[in-house]
């Protein structure tokens, strides 16, 4: 599996498209057990720019580092639950730009969880079967 250069990640990041010789690299994006993790990161990599932007108009004008750094972690704890609410929908969509069936990486992530954890549910449906005699 080819991996992209950090350019071309940040490009990824940004909502770009990489060339098809990535494929196989977005769909392990989307699949990892990382892969929530990895979209809060692209979140706070689309947003760096402003913060940047911010901190350097606040510290110029303001001479505040402090109103910097707070407005920059509330910029940050804004972003933070809208990168989550939609995280699946952008990496099932991110995946099917890449030819990919829709919900593919939703699918193949429940189908490793179901597998991982198959002898947990069978325990737990013997537990809780009821004997009508």
């Amino acid at each position: 599996m080819k991996r992209p250069n950090p350019l071309l990640w940040v490009w990824y990041a940004f909502g770009g498209r990489l060339p098809k010789r990535y494929r196989d690299w977005v769909l392990h994006d989307g699949t990892a057990r990382t892969w929530l993790l990895r979209a809060v990161l692209r979140g706070l990599v689309q947003v760096t720019p402003f913060g940047a932007v911010f901190v350097t108009l606040v510290v110029v004008f303001a001479h505040s580092w402090l109103i910097a750094i707070v407005g920059v972690l509330i910029g940050i704890g804004a972003m933070l639950p809208y990168s989550l609410a939609y995280a699946e929908h952008s990496v099932n969509a991110r995946l099917g730009a890449y030819g990919f069936p829709a919900d593919h990486a939703s699918t193949v992530r429940r189908a490793r969880y179901k597998a991982e954890h198959a002898d947990e549910d069978a325990r737990y449906r013997a537990t809780w079967r009821t004997d009508p005699n």
